[in-house]
């Protein structure tokens, strides 16, 4: 199977959580022998090789359904999804604390994302975005995936009550990558048989990221 990662601009240039996790993830699919390109949102792509796209952060729109509509593939989104609301209307200070503070969360995410056109020179790639409205484009993604990936039931519950919507969903755990954290490390909590139960775990975790791309064949694709 030849997977196509689309990630948002600055992955790379603003690294975070989910650059970590696009990484491992197309790391550990490899060496289970799926093929896997990660490309970024405001990159020209060659969809054709693909069988399926696999987009990430489900509040970030603008970067996916230019992608959804051109490349007529389908697709399953690892949600990570986080409402930030409430941080942005009691933490944020200055003029940062004003969107929070006047907008609702959708607008206050519209907002953002069009700033970050002027501060990080990310372009949205989808123009669409600019006419539906974030709620409205986060749906819309959301509608259209053959699954969505969170990684936990709250995650997806939460999910689902902030955008009023139900789609086809299997939880994948977050994973431990091993070759970071060792645990025949001698102040590690691991009893003599440590090796045994770090190979187990290694393989449940390299099996776990491949399972939802077999299970969507029984959904939307």
């Amino acid at each position: 199977m030849n997977v196509l990662f689309i990630a948002r601009a600055t992955l790379y240039s603003g690294y975070g959580g989910d650059t970590v996790q696009i990484l491992s993830t197309a790391k550990y699919l490899r060496k289970l022998g799926v093929s896997v390109d990660i490309r970024l949102c405001n990159e020209t792509i060659d969809y054709e090789p693909y069988n399926l796209i696999h987009f990430f952060n489900i509040t970030r729109p603008a970067d996916a359904l230019f992608h959804v509509r051109k490349s007529q593939k389908p697709y399953v989104v690892s949600t990570i999804f986080v409402d930030y609301s409430e941080y942005h209307q009691y933490h944020d200070r200055g003029i940062y604390a004003l969107p929070g503070k006047i907008f609702s969360r959708d607008q206050t995410e519209y907002i953002k994302t069009i700033a970050r056109q002027f501060k990080n020179k990310e372009t949205i790639t989808s123009k669409e975005y600019l006419v539906k409205g974030h709620w409205n484009a986060v749906r819309q993604l959301a509608n259209g995936a053959a699954l969505l990936l969170p990684n936990s039931e709250s995650e997806y519950q939460r999910f689902k009550k902030s955008y009023q919507i139900e789609c086809p969903y299997r939880i994948v755990y977050n994973g431990i990558d091993l070759e970071v954290f060792n645990p025949e490390y001698p102040d590690a909590l691991v009893k003599a048989d440590s090796k045994k139960r770090s190979m187990r775990s290694k393989n449940r975790r390299k099996k776990e990221p491949v399972e939802p791309y077999k299970s969507i064949k029984q959904y939307r694709i």
